[in-house]
């Protein structure tokens, strides 16, 4: 009978980090790889840029690497951070289905 039946758990993606690795490290980069400025992510999380970037320099040293270009390749390697997407990557199906109707 359904009306016994538990509900539904819900499931939450648990992503492990690596050692001393926080989310908010990782949230920074993840701003960092859309092409915000340490400014710009400090507005958009409501801290400073100074804490901005000790949590980007801190990730780097965690991850061992030097740069933040760096960083965000490892992140991807470790599955922190996707693969980001631009908007000139949308685009391409439209333009490729045009070129089979002779435009």
């Amino acid at each position: 009978m359904l009306s016994d039946c538990e509900p539904e758990a819900s499931f939450k993606v648990t992503v492990f980090l690596p050692m001393g690795v926080s989310r908010r490290q990782v949230e920074c980069l993840d701003w960092a790889q859309q092409g915000k400025s340490s400014s710009d992510i400090a507005v958009i999380l409501g801290v400073s840029k100074r804490t901005v970037d000790a949590h980007l320099y801190k990730l780097c040293r965690n991850l061992g690497v030097k740069s933040r270009l760096q960083a965000m390749t490892r992140a991807r390697e470790l599955g922190l951070l996707k693969e980001p997407v631009h908007l000139s990557d949308l685009a391409k199906p439209a333009r490729a289905a045009n070129r089979g109707r002779g435009d």
